[in-house]
Parts: structure tokens; C-alpha cells; sequence
């Protein structure tokens, strides 16, 4: 057990390693790789909560040998890369090349028993002036340092290993790594006893070939008994890369590459090497490190390092550095390295996210955010289409993740912007632009082929249906390309406009048809009043968003008999024979209700002395029964509340009057308008909120819900609660005996009469 300080030494012999052919990139060299060992081992640094791993790695050696704990992740990586390398053919097993795996990563990082080797490890015994910055000692630069040996097995380059800084921290490389070494060497020993076949295969590890049996042998021992690895507790606040993080950075003069950011502060596990009084070399700044053109490079920015200028250093990935460094002061504009996901370095051009560039209705979607590190203020986005501006915005848009990742620029930079286009298919760009000195260059943020569809509005009348004596009900559906929003339909009968509705009624069909522009673009109108003989049906869906003009959608003609012989009406009271109207006979359930309507001046039925009771009931005629029930006071309105409701139609001073008095709020669409709808049948839920309005909307007092499908967070609860509590609607009972309110359903015009009744009656 080695728990002390390793003696100083400037460098440990080099040792040259044979065996099998690697994969991948670790083929070329890895043959003849030499290992230095450069690691102090020094206690006191603390590790994160351990857990015990399950299965025969938890178990206790009855003799007490050391329990060692080891990173969790890492361990992960270990036993994949021996499953992979185990080589039974020479007695090689899984936990046997795990076992020896993990043995040097205590003396190579110095990491005590108790706490999990580093996978940050970064030599500290290594003083040649060549490993210092511009190859002196002396340099003002001391922290740009380049660690030749790093990571858990200590991959010096000297050892010519095809790894850069960021792959010998990874676990996963280095343990794959380490394991075809130790895998290779163990099956080509020619020794003839197990030790010295071990011995062997850590040929490139220093101290397991120079100490005999009182190092890695009897740590060997301690975690591999009985032919199981044993006596190792994992450390899972030690990860796969053991602090180091994945960035993407853009290079002048190499471009975007995928970098790794290396900050000695950040490491997981024993980190005694990042203690600058531990070992005679100094501490690294933190630094960027990525491969590119062969060669592995690190980038110690002047924000980190707190030096004057970037420094930089490079060399070929295989070759040694104590031979083969080049060294730089970095020029931002020449060979700056910018973080492009913290925008740090040599960011002078804006940078940024496009985080959505989509067809919409009508033009794109685009949304993201842009900087200028030149300025914390706002700058433009450009929008080109097929290399044309069509548009520059402000990305001025409020984003409190901004503010936390960048706080030195705030938090106002983000944008989601519609932009209108032509129909067709086309190649939109967005651009950051680079609006703050010096001016060094737009940001090209990202570029998608898109198809826009626009124009005049299209869809389906789907039916003309006659639904009584001078009545029809007209269904389909319209969409106007140019927007996702709901638009009016225009109905007209022989030539004279009867309805005017916004197709929002939710048809799931034409969602799935158009997915863009959802299922609220469906129509279902109740008209009433019509002459006898053939009628011409006619519906135009409107322009309302774009270039385009209103299309006729289509034409029906339909035929509607009047001449029905005269009728003497009765009244309800006799109990059997003729009630007020042909379909109202003195035994209907709601004749009374019915007969009292007429009484009241609120309805006189159609001309050829039907009521229609099952018909629906239009949102126009709701306003007028409730204007008649008030005694059609006058609303005092001088302008229009509703936008589809002009002063010249029939029902406009009810409808207005229901404005006045909140009874109605319309519904606001998303070009500023509000719509009443006036033609569209109307829902038993809504004529409840009428009703509740009216009557002040009074507390309904009643704890549970009274409807099983009314329940608490029904839109429409209070109301609807209200009116079973003043027995305004009893519902009905269904097949499994819940109580039904069936608040979607179109009223009828029966229902209808009945609950005007009852709220006249005083039951309010």
C-alpha cells in the first residue's frame, strides 16, 4: 500500500509496449507506445457519497483487505472494456483484466484507497522547459502548462499514444485503451507464473514494474479474490469525464469543431495534483481541447488564465510533447477560438441560437436568440428569402435563461417572428447582424427550404340540410391559407346574406388533412324564416390575412314546403288534442313551457303553424328570447360591439343589448376582432352562463358537483351548478344512472322554452 508522496523525479523510464492490433484510431501507434509516469499521490482531497456496487463487488474480504472506492461511471467503463478484452484462451477473465485495470489508477493519480481516482488527472512531475509555455521556465505565461500525462492510466505522450487530453480523460477511450494494452501483454507473456504474466502486461505502467510484490501485486490482491472482483465501493459523483464538458467552438482559420473545456477546479474525484503546493510543475489554467488536421490543441483563453493575450499550443496527436510543441499568442481575428455555447473567447462576430425555422400558414416561424459581445443592447436579425431581404426585426424579446447564462449582456435577445411570404417553396436564411464597432461580420445563423402556402381561402360545404318548415342547417368547414386562425363564412340564401359565422366548430378530419392549421375551421348555422319552393344555398369563406380575395366554397339549392293545411291551435290545459302548435300537441312535455312563450310575446312559432321544438336554437335567437324576457330595454350602445353584427342586421339591437350587459362577451380573434357569432347553434352551457349572468351570477351554494359530467373544473361550473340549484334544469338521468347535463350539446328549441319559463316563473 503506497499512501505517501512518490519520490520527485523529472521523468520516470520510458518503456516500449507490443501486442495485438488495436481498433479505430488507436491502431497507428499503439504497437509501439512508450509510458511515463508523472503523478504524485497526496491525501486530503475529498470525494463525493459512495454507494456500494451491486452484485460480487460488494463483498467483504473476511480477512479485512482494503475496500477501495472507484469512480461509478469509470467502473461502468472498466468492466465494459475487460468484457470486451477478457481472453479466456489464456486464463484471462473479465474481473481478472478489470482487477488489473484498476491497480496503477491508484498510483498513477496518487488517489488513496478511499477515494476514486481522478479521470481529470493532469502530471505534475515533469520540469523540462519545453512543456512550459514558448519552452522556457521562465515564461510569463506559467499556467499555460501543457500536461504531458493525463487522465486515470496516465497517457503520457511519450508513450506516442493516439489520444488526445480529452480522450484520455474520457473513461470510456481509456479504459478500452488500457485494457487491449493489458489484454495484449498478459496473453504474449511467455512467463510462466500468473504474477509475472501481470507484471508484463503493466509493462507501461512505471511503478507496477519497479516496486515487486509491494505495490500493484498486493493491491491486486485486495480486489480480486475467489476469482471475482471484490472490495470496491463506487464513487457515483465521479463521471465518464470526470468534470471535463463537451463545447462546440469555432476556430479562425479551422473553423467549428467539438471541443472539450478542461478547468482543473471542476475535477471529479481525488484531485491532490490540482493542489498547487502538491508537485513541482504548476497548476494549468483551465483550457480548451479539440483535434483538428491530425493535431491535438489547447487554448488557454485570457479569461481564464487572467494573462494579457490567448495562449495557444499545438502538436501532432500522436507525436511527444516534450519535442514537438508549438507555441502561440493567439489573434482573434487570425486564430481566436471562440465557446460558441457560453460565447466565450474570441466571439467578436454576434453569436447565437436558431432554435425554429418553419412553415406556418402563410409565411415562418423563426425564434432563437442573437449577441453582439460588442454591445449588451439588442441587435437585428435578417431574414432573406431565396437571397432576398424581406425582413430585419429586433431580437429584443425577453428570455430569463439569457439572462442567467450571459449576465454581463442581460436578458433581452431572443425573438419569435412570423414573417409573411409568398406561396411556393423557397430558401429562407436568418442573420445576426453585426451592428456594434468594430464591425467584424454577420452571422449566418441558419438557412431551411420551406413551402408556403397562401392565397385565398379554400374548403367544403359538406351539407344543406332541411331541418323543418322555412329551416335548413348548412355544415362544412374553410381554411384562408394565410393563417391558422379561425375565419367567417358568409351564407346566402336566393341572393340575400342570412348568415355571417367564423368557422371555428372543431373538425378533427381536417386536422389531420392540414395539420398546420388545426381542427377549429368547421361551420354548422341554423337558418330559419325561409320562403316555400326552391332555394338557393350559397357559402363564401372570407379573406381575412393575406392577398386573396373571398371564394364561393359552393351551391345548393333546396326545396322547403309551407303549404301545410290550417292548423286550429289548442292549448296545453285539456290535456289531450291540439296544443298551440301542429307539433306541439296539448300531451308534449314541454307544451306549457312552449304555450307560454307564445303568451309572452317571445315566440309566434313558423308560418305553417309548426315550433319545431327539437330544432337547434341560433345564438341570434337566444338574444332576441332573452332581449324579449327583459322587455327589450335599448342597449345604449352607439357603435357596433361586435364586428360580425352591423347595424343593419335584424337582431342587432338584442345583440347589442347583450353586450351592454355583459351578458355576452363575444369571442376576441387574433387580428383584434371580436365575433358573436350570431348564426351558429348555441350550447346548453352557454345559455347557462347567459342565464347566470342575467341573473347576476349569484352563488349557487351547493358544495358538490349536482351533473356527473359538470365536474369542478368545467369551464362553466358555477353557472351550471346554479341552475340545478334554482331548479332551473333538472338534467336527465342516463343509461348507468348518472345525471346528465350534456353541457356541449346544442339546446333545442323545447329546452329552451323551458328554462325561459322556469326563470320567468321566479325560480331565480
Amino acid at each position: 500500500m503506497v499512501e505517501s508522496p512518490q519520490p520527485s523525479h523529472a521523468r520516470a523510464p520510458r518503456r516500449s509496449v507490443g501486442g495485438p492490433s488495436l481498433p479505430g484510431r488507436l491502431v497507428s501507434h499503439a504497437v509501439r507506445a512508450l509510458m511515463v509516469s508523472v503523478v504524485v499521490a497526496v491525501a486530503g482531497v475529498a470525494v463525493g457519497v459512495a454507494s456500494a456496487l451491486p452484485g460480487p463487488l460488494d463483498r467483504t474480504d473476511p480477512a479485512g483487505a482494503t475496500t477501495r472506492t472507484f469512480g461509478g461511471t469509470p467502473l461502468d467503463e472498466v468492466l465494459a472494456a475487460a468484457q470486451a478484452n477478457a481472453r479466456p484462451d489464456c486464463g484471462l477473465s473479465r474481473d481478472r483484466l478489470a482487477a488489473m485495470m484498476i491497480v496503477p489508477t491508484f498510483i498513477e493519480t496518487g488517489a488513496p484507497a478511499n477515494r476514486a481516482p481522478g479521470p481529470m488527472t493532469l502530471s505534475r512531475w515533469d520540469l523540462q522547459s519545453s512543456l512550459y509555455a514558448f519552452g522556457s521556465s521562465s515564461t510569463a505565461y506559467q499556467r499555460a502548462y501543457w500536461h504531458p500525462g493525463v487522465g486515470q492510466w496516465q497517457f503520457d505522450s511519450a508513450g506516442f499514444w493516439p489520444l488526445t487530453a480529452a480522450d484520455a480523460i474520457d473513461a470510456r477511450q481509456s479504459a478500452q485503451l488500457a485494457a487491449q494494452i493489458m489484454s495484449s501483454r498478459y496473453c504474449a507473456s511467455t512467463a510462466t507464473t500468473v504474477g509475472n504474466k501481470m507484471r508484463f502486461a503493466w509493462g507501461p505502467w512505471y511503478y507496477c514494474t519497479t516496486s515487486g510484490d509491494n505495490v500493484c501485486i498486493l493491491r491486486f490482491r485486495e480486489i480480486f479474490q475467489n476469482g471475482e472482483l471484490t472490495n470496491i465501493v463506487r464513487d457515483n459523483s465521479v463521471s465518464r469525464y470526470g468534470g471535463m464538458v463537451q463545447r462546440t467552438c469555432r476556430v479562425r482559420g479551422i473553423g467549428e469543431v467539438s471541443c472539450w473545456y478542461i478547468d482543473p477546479a471542476k475535477a471529479e474525484g481525488h484531485a491532490s495534483w490540482a493542489v498547487p503546493s502538491a508537485a513541482p510543475t504548476p497548476v494549468t489554467s483551465p483550457f480548451y481541447v479539440f483535434e483538428a488536421n491530425g493535431r491535438e490543441y489547447r487554448y488557454w483563453l485570457r479569461q481564464d488564465s487572467g494573462y494579457d493575450r490567448t495562449v495557444l499550443a499545438h502538436k501532432p496527436v500522436t507525436a511527444n510533447a516534450r519535442t514537438s510543441l508549438t507555441w502561440k499568442l493567439a489573434t482573434d481575428a487570425v486564430d481566436g477560438l471562440c465557446d460558441l455555447d457560453a460565447g466565450r473567447g474570441a466571439c467578436s462576430e454576434p453569436f447565437g441560437s436558431l432554435d425554429a425555422l418553419v412553415a406556418q400558414p402563410g409565411g415562418v416561424l423563426v425564434a432563437g436568440w442573437v449577441i453582439d459581445p460588442h454591445t449588451s443592447d439588442p441587435i437585428p436579425i435578417r431574414i432573406e428569402s431565396d437571397g432576398r431581404v424581406v425582413a430585419e426585426v429586433l431580437a429584443d424579446r425577453h428570455r430569463d435563461d439569457l439572462g442567467a447564462a450571459f449576465p454581463a449582456y442581460g436578458p433581452n435577445h431572443a425573438f419569435h417572428h412570423f414573417q409573411p411570404l409568398a406561396a411556393g417553396q423557397q430558401r429562407v436564411c436568418v442573420y445576426g447582424v453585426d451592428t456594434a464597432p468594430p464591425i467584424v461580420g454577420d452571422l449566418e445563423m441558419g438557412c431551411a427550404t420551406v413551402t408556403v402556402m397562401s392565397g385565398s381561402p379554400f374548403g367544403s360545404l359538406d351539407h344543406v340540410d332541411v331541418t323543418g318548415p322555412g329551416s335548413i342547417r348548412v355544415r362544412g368547414w374553410t381554411i384562408d391559407p394565410d393563417t391558422a386562425a379561425s375565419i367567417p363564412v358568409h351564407v346566402y340564401v336566393n341572393g340575400i346574406g342570412r348568415a355571417n359565422v367564423v368557422a371555428d366548430r372543431p373538425r378533427t378530419d381536417v386536422a389531420a388533412a392540414f395539420p398546420l392549421y388545426g381542427p377549429d375551421h368547421g361551420f354548422d348555422i341554423a337558418i330559419d324564416g325561409l320562403s316555400a319552393g326552391e332555394n338557393t344555398v350559397c357559402v363564401f369563406g372570407i379573406e381575412s390575412a393575406g392577398p386573396g380575395s373571398n371564394t364561393l366554397l359552393a351551391c345548393r339549392t333546396v326545396t322547403l314546403d309551407l303549404g301545410a293545411p290550417p292548423f286550429e291551435p289548442g292549448t296545453c290545459e285539456a290535456g289531450s288534442g291540439n296544443g298551440p302548435f301542429r307539433d306541439v300537441p296539448a300531451q308534449h312535455q314541454f307544451c306549457r313551457p312552449i304555450e307560454w312563450l307564445v303568451e309572452a310575446g317571445l315566440s309566434s312559432g313558423f308560418p305553417d303553424g309548426t315550433f319545431l321544438p327539437t330544432s337547434p336554437v341560433s345564438r341570434q335567437a337566444v338574444a332576441a328570447f332573452l332581449h324579449r324576457l327583459a322587455g327589450e330595454p335599448a342597449s345604449g350602445a352607439s357603435e357596433p360591439s361586435f364586428d360580425d353584427v352591423p347595424a343593419s342586421h335584424p337582431f342587432f339591437e338584442a345583440i347589442q343589448w347583450m353586450a351592454a350587459t355583459g351578458v355576452s362577451t363575444g369571442t376576441p380573434q387574433p387580428d383584434g376582432s371580436t365575433l358573436f357569432a350570431p348564426a351558429s347553434p348555441v350550447s346548453r352551457q352557454a345559455v347557462a352562463a347567459f342565464l347566470h349572468r342575467l341573473a347576476g351570477e349569484p352563488a349557487s351554494g351547493l358544495s358538490e358537483p349536482f351533473f356527473d359530467d359538470v365536474p369542478a373544473n368545467h369551464p362553466n361550473f358555477e353557472a351550471i351548478q346554479w341552475m340545478a340549484a334554482v331548479e332551473l334544469s333538472t338534467g336527465s338521468i342516463g343509461a348507468d344512472g348518472s345525471r346528465r347535463f350534456a353541457p356541449g350539446e346544442v339546446i333545442s328549441r323545447q329546452a329552451m322554452a323551458a328554462f325561459l319559463h322556469r326563470s320567468a316563473a321566479g325560480a331565480t
